[in-house]
């Protein structure tokens, strides 16, 4: 992913093989923070372990991947649950103006079901912002 002052882009199919098949399987037991966008969040986060992570930064994801991504067992094993510590997603414009209040609570429900050991998260959209 690389970015500009509002924007993530995706990486490349080819970038991102590389990444995760040559890179990710060198560093990840340093990693302690992902900044991930949305087309690639479940192929880095399953490419490898990644036993210091504390940190996730997910970016240019639909509300309703954002809950279905939290209630994959997949992607957060029990480990990543207890260790995640800090959580910051970018909520990407859908058709609708701004997340019903119902849609917001099921997200954050799936959050605090998903990550027991949450101490920081900032959930944020082009209209409103979430910073707990």
């Amino acid at each position: 992913m690389y970015s500009s002052l509002y924007f993530a882009y995706p990486l490349s199919d080819l970038v991102l093989d590389r990444f995760c098949s040559h890179i990710l399987s060198k560093i990840h037991q340093k990693v302690k923070w992902l900044d991930i966008e949305s087309p690639s969040m479940e192929r880095i986060l399953l490419s490898t372990n990644y036993p210091n992570l504390v940190g996730i930064g997910l970016y240019n994801i639909y509300l309703e991947n954002a809950v279905h991504l939290f209630s994959d067992d997949r992607l957060f094993t029990s480990t990543y649950k207890k260790q995640i510590s800090s959580l910051v997603i970018d909520i990407k414009a859908s058709g609708e103006e701004n997340p019903t209040r119902n849609e917001n609570i099921v997200l954050f429900t799936h959050i605090f079901n998903t990550f027991t050991n949450i101490k920081y998260w900032s959930i944020f959209n082009l209209v409103s912002i979430f910073i707990f």
